[in-house]
């Protein structure tokens, strides 16, 4: 069985967690290995120390890097979109 990849994404203005498949609100801030930190607002503050805003729909894995749709599974994809009109110009 294939084991899901721990993500966080931003979903309707909240940094949800994504953990063995389950999604659930960031309580947190959370460091990544890489010394990249996401606040629960969604800022996220590089080890250079810059800082930007996730937008809405962006995922990223726990080492810090952006995920692309093509990364993940249809499933995660679509559960990461948050405009109903464009889930459904994919079928």
């Amino acid at each position: 069985m294939e084991t899901q990849e721990d993500m966080i994404t931003m979903k309707s203005g909240r940094v949800m967690l994504i953990r063995n498949g389950e999604m659930m609100p960031m309580e947190d801030q959370m460091t990544m290995p890489d010394g990249t930190r996401v606040s629960i607002d969604g800022q996220v503050i590089m080890p250079d120390g810059s800082t930007r805003m996730m937008v809405e729909g962006e995922t990223m894995s726990m080492e810090g890097k952006s995920v692309e749709p093509e990364d993940m599974t249809d499933r995660q994809f679509k559960e990461n979109m948050e405009d109903e009109e464009l889930r459904d110009d994919i079928h």
